[in-house]
């Protein structure tokens, strides 16, 4: 064959080129990509494990608050208080009808296994199970914590004697009412069937999965305790325990402190990844864990994809948009689940401050009036626990003369004429008693559609309406009192002016004969007299007239209080000018001086004015002393 020939069957060296450049590139390619899933799968698997780690341990701290918030109303009642009291002092006169019906609410409303009464020694005295006789260990720490503590307690997970049933208690202490300060006489114990939530809760997994579990441990001694039934192990709930030393199996590993992610076997001698968390407030520890198996198989999938990269561009990216898609998904579930963890807590933010809220708070139904949920602090002006409260309507516990003024504005809130109105009422109290209140009403108005529920807003005030009605009293006494004391004065000014006029009459007589006479001799027997003489007689008629000057102001002072009071703009400054030139002329025997500094205007009566500036003069020119 010729050169050419062999050309021509051969391949093209730039094809090869091209070729083995594609093949190194795809086999590049292929392992950096290849490396990469790894990577995030693996930190994939160990997210989804962490995410339902933290709701399980999240839902387990929601479920045991609730159960503490049932037992911290009991220990606050102080009609429960009160009747066990009772009951315990003499059981035999006692009735006990209420309080097993009480516990038969609890137990119906609440879904509780048992509801158990122990008294202060640890033995249980009633039950509605028919238990007595002495707690089971874990129990009767609990009960001394309570009493000693005089708060709710929980008793982990146990059994009983002769009952297989997996149970935990909350333990809540009661004091009576009468002697609050007093050690607690007993406790309620709320027995709750583990198997009825706290097993599904933790065997529920949010996606399919053939090996995933969520286990529940706590450390007894040297071993490592199960608390749940287990996927794989029948009856191993409260039975089945790991020595300490195993420190290749997760639960170990949790008991013993660790936290986050971590690889082992677990009980079973099976690989597992598996997440580690302590549940906040308990002996307990949470490990949700998964067969690396399956935890890897979407990896064994991806794998094969990158093989079919290798091969052929068109797979690769087929399998790349499946990643894509895939990626796509898990954030989307994941911001769900975000979005659903916010929403409860933001749920979990309302209700304390709802529970804790300085006023008293409620919600109720806008077309019958129930009460739907009512806070501690509308209990306590309400003067009724939330239990009846729950029962009830807003009318009955309403005064009957304040319900119609209430009634109308429901009406005007339901009409949409108002969003919301404030007014001032009374409730009646259980006891008879009566409380005044501040009511503040919003509507809750949901898009589109009428108002099914309002809030009510009620503060105290029943010491301002006493403290208002204390002070109408004193006004009313205080008017009182001054009429009285008007009317003594104007007596007393009629006595005045009556006797003024009787003095004015009896001293002008023997007045015009003095100063008649002292006329007759300054006129007719001057030129006999001498000039001390014709000084004393001056002096004679100065003092009659100044003396009628007396008896004119007595008379002008004893009209003052009839004569209207005349308000004007006044010159001080020419009053006072004027007063003074007046005392002046009197006094012109006396060398005197007068300064006067600038005196602002006023508004007033220019008479009575003048005539006070005149005799404040008249009596300062007149006691002075001559230098």
């Amino acid at each position: 064959m010729s050169a050419d020939a062999n050309a021509k069957r051969g391949m093209p060296r730039w094809l090869v080129a091209a070729l083995a450049g594609v093949v190194v590139t795809a086999v590049a390619g292929g392992g950096w990509f290849y490396h990469v899933q790894q990577q995030f799968l693996r930190e994939d698997v160990k997210s989804d494990l962490q995410a339902i780690a933290q709701l399980k341990v999240n839902q387990i701290v929601q479920w045991r608050a609730e159960r503490l918030g049932d037992a911290s109303l009991l220990a606050g009642s102080p009609f429960l208080g009160d009747a066990v009291a009772r009951w315990m002092a003499n059981p035999q006169a006692a009735s006990l009808e209420p309080l097993l019906h009480q516990f038969r609410s609890l137990r119906k409303h609440y879904d509780y296994h048992d509801v158990v009464l122990v008294d202060a020694e640890g033995r249980a005295r009633l039950s509605l199970s028919g238990q007595v006789g002495p707690l089971q260990e874990e129990a009767a720490q609990a009960l001394t914590a309570a009493l000693r503590d005089r708060r709710p307690v929980f008793a982990d997970l146990h059994t009983v004697a002769g009952d297989p049933t997996p149970r935990l208690a909350v333990i809540a202490p009661l004091v009576a009412h009468d002697t609050p300060s007093a050690a607690p006489l007993a406790a309620v114990m709320l027995q709750c069937d583990a198997r009825r939530f706290l097993y599904p809760l933790l065997q529920s997994w949010p996606v399919p999965s053939q090996t995933a579990e969520t286990l529940l441990v706590r450390r007894e001694g040297d071993a490592v305790l199960y608390l749940n039934e287990l996927r794989h192990q029948r009856d191993a709930a409260l039975k089945l325990r790991i020595p300490l030393t195993r420190t290749d199996v997760p639960a170990v590993n949790a008991v013993l402190g660790r936290e986050g992610v971590f690889e082992g076997t677990d009980y079973r001698g099976v690989p597992v990844l598996s997440v580690l968390k302590a549940v906040p407030n308990t002996p307990w520890f949470i490990v949700a864990k998964m067969d690396l198996a399956e935890a890897f198989a979407a990896w064994r999938f991806q794998s094969v994809i990158i093989l079919g990269l290798i091969l052929g561009f068109v797979l690769s990216s087929t399998a790349g948009m499946a990643v894509l898609w895939q990626r796509h998904e898990k954030a989307h579930y994941r911001s769900l689940f975000q979005i659903e963890v916010e929403r409860r807590r933001s749920e979990e933010r309302f209700r304390a401050l709802f529970e804790q809220a300085a006023v008293g708070v409620a919600e109720l139904d806008s077309k019958t009036g129930r009460f739907l949920r009512v806070n501690q602090r509308y209990c306590d002006i309400a003067g009724c626990p939330a239990q009846e409260l729950l029962r009830t309507t807003f009318q009955a516990i309403t005064h009957p003369d304040d319900l119609p003024l209430q009634m109308r504005h429901m009406e005007a809130l339901m009409a949409g004429k108002t969003r919301e109105f404030t007014m001032e009422k009374r409730y009646l109290r259980p006891d008879g008693s009566v409380v005044w209140i501040n009511l503040c009403i919003s509507a809750l108005w949901p898009p589109g559609a009428e108002p099914s529920t309002h809030m009510a807003v009620v503060q105290d005030i029943t010491e301002r309406k006493r403290a208002e009605e204390e002070i109408r009293r004193l006004n009313a006494e205080l008017e009182r009192r001054v009429i009285e004391r008007t009317a003594q004065l104007e007596a007393a000014n009629k006595e005045l002016e009556a006797f003024s006029y009787s003095v004015s009459h009896d001293l002008r007589a023997p007045l015009r004969a003095v100063d008649g006479f002292a006329r007759i001799l300054a006129e007719d027997f001057a030129p006999r007299l001498d000039e001390e003489g014709r000084r004393t007689v001056r002096i004679i008629c100065s003092e009659a007239r100044r003396m009628g000057e007396l008896i004119d102001d007595l008379l002008a002072f004893s009209r003052m209080n009839r004569q209207p009071l005349r308000c004007v703009d006044i010159d001080m400054r020419a009053l006072a000018q004027a007063a003074f030139d007046q005392c002046a002329k009197e006094a012109a025997d006396r060398p005197i001086q007068f300064k006067l500094n600038p005196l602002p205007p006023t508004r007033g009566d220019p008479v009575m004015l003048r005539q006070a500036l005149v005799n404040l003069l008249s009596n300062a020119i007149k006691f002075t002393r001559p230098k």
